[in-house]
């Protein structure tokens, strides 16, 4: 029996601070991969996907975030959620 990962694509992305409502809009949720040994990533992801798979694996789950050629092993860390409407905003 083999045991599949979930993976889910993203895209390095340049904009941030106020300017996500952009991606946001396009249908793409910010997120950063950071670890010990490298500095922090922004990324995006497309927001349909991710809330598929944040609803099938939470927290607890190793996911491998495809970007480019690298795949990187992560474990959702510090969901942010829209106050009103319970959205995933960042992750």
């Amino acid at each position: 029996m083999t045991k599949t990962t979930a993976s889910i694509q993203a895209e390095i992305r340049t904009l941030t601070g106020r300017k996500v409502k952009q991606l946001r809009n396009k249908g793409l949720t910010p997120a950063t991969i950071y670890g010990h040994n490298f500095p922090p990533l922004s990324i995006s992801v497309s927001t349909m996907e991710l809330n598929k798979l944040y609803s099938h694996v939470g927290e607890s789950t190793l996911v491998e975030i495809i970007l480019g050629d690298s795949i990187f092993p992560v474990l959702f860390k510090n969901p942010q959620y829209h106050p009103v409407s319970s959205d995933l905003i960042h992750i």
